[in-house]
């Protein structure tokens, strides 16, 4: 017996996440009934909050979709009312209206970048409405349907944002990501960029239901699961560099240049006495407090930032405890190695010190030792498949 749920597809949405969305729904309806009932008769009512249902599922279940953002649901019901109400006044024939509003609402929705399904709704609710809504005429664009879009949308930025989990809309969550993603070079960042995916969306002839950052994400997950599939069992401690060269709190920062500079580092944990990972100094912590003027160049600078400050008061920074960086992104020994993937992608570091149940230096992990496994492990499966 065929299974018919295989039919339906998969559904990986908590009861939890349903739950708020149909609360959210509700409460956008309710408001809009009431407003729309001010200036409408009941049977008018009824086509208006129909759109609105219909945009409502979009706002409040599916907020991150590009069907769901500001423009295309502000822009897709405008566009669609004007083109509906004009059909009205000047096509007799009611089923000719109709056809004609509702597709051209779909091209110049297009057209604008403001596809929005609703908006085709809101084109025919014009025509069919009765006569409450066909006498408003383009008043009807204001009051109920500009003011019903406006709440509506006031109240999808406060509870997608008050919701965990979610942000709306998502040039929010773009902007305020955008920093922390320009910082992160590994992985999928240095393979594939934004123009890609754009080049991607733009050579598909239809509409696609999914942002660029939906779909950048995609990827990523998918990057992650097939690569822990390459690595397989192994853990941080099976790749990690040791021993490893550390620093105290107490350690000069003159001692801790000269210590990266013999060792070749571009880092170096600093631990305490009983070996525990309390921060981190890197070059760019050095370079971040030498400052450079016309009469000294970088390297004058340099010397002068290292050099011991004499007496009982400085105004730089003279031990390691006072130059590194705190808190540090440490992995578990035991930890699998695929779990350096997600650090380096979403964290945006290149030094990752690997530590024991304890939080005591264990070793050290780099991009340059994790791309090490990972042609390793492509080496191994080459390997495999000429012996087949």
């Amino acid at each position: 017996m065929i299974n018919i749920l295989t039919w339906i597809g998969a559904d990986r949405v908590t009861v939890k996440e349903k739950f708020f969305s149909g609360i959210a729904t509700g409460i956008a309806i309710l408001l809009v009934m009431i407003i729309s009932h001010s200036v409408v008769d009941y049977f008018g009512v009824m086509f208006v909050a129909a759109s609105m249902g219909s945009s409502a599922v979009l706002l409040y279940a599916v907020p991150q979709g590009p069907l769901s953002q500001p423009w295309p649901f502000l822009g897709g019901h405008w566009v669609s009312a004007v083109i509906g109400i004009s059909c009205v006044k000047f096509i007799p024939d009611i089923t000719w209206a109709a056809a004609v509003a509702v597709g051209l609402a779909v091209f110049f929705m297009y057209l604008l970048r403001c596809l929005h399904p609703p908006g085709g709704a809101t084109a025919l609710t014009v025509v069919v409405g009765g006569d409450s809504i066909v006498q408003l005429g383009y008043q009807y664009i204001w009051m109920p349907l500009t003011v019903n879009m406006l709440i509506m949308l006031l109240w999808a930025l406060w509870i997608n944002n008050v919701l965990p989990g979610r942000h709306y809309p998502n040039q929010w969550k773009r902007f305020a990501t955008k920093n922390k993603a320009n910082q992160s070079k590994v992985g999928l960042q240095a393979l594939l960029i934004e123009e890609d995916l754009k080049y991607v969306l733009e050579h598909i002839d239809n509409y696609l239901d999914v942002s660029e950052q939906e779909l950048q994400n995609i990827i990523y997950l998918a990057s992650v699961s097939a690569w822990q599939r390459k690595i397989g069992d192994i853990t941080c401690q099976d790749i990690m560099t040791k021993p490893v060269i550390s620093g105290y709190y107490e350690t000069e920062v003159e001692t801790l240049w000269l210590l990266m500079k013999q060792h070749k580092l571009r880092s170096v944990p600093i631990v305490d006495r009983q070996q525990k990972v309390v921060g981190i100094v890197t070059a760019a912590n050095f370079f971040r407090h030498v400052e450079c003027c016309e009469e000294k160049g970088v390297i004058e600078s340099l010397q002068h930032f290292l050099q011991h400050t004499p007496g009982l008061h400085t105004e730089k920074p003279e031990y390691a405890g006072h130059l590194m960086t705190t808190p540090v992104v440490s992995i578990q020994a035991n930890s699998p190695a695929s779990e350096l993937f997600r650090l380096f992608y979403e964290k945006g570091v290149h030094h990752i010190p690997v530590v024991d149940a304890a939080y005591r230096l264990q070793g050290m992990i780099t991009p340059r030792d994790f791309f090490a496994l990972l042609s390793r492990s492509r080496l191994s499966r080459n390997n495999l498949t000429d012996k087949a």
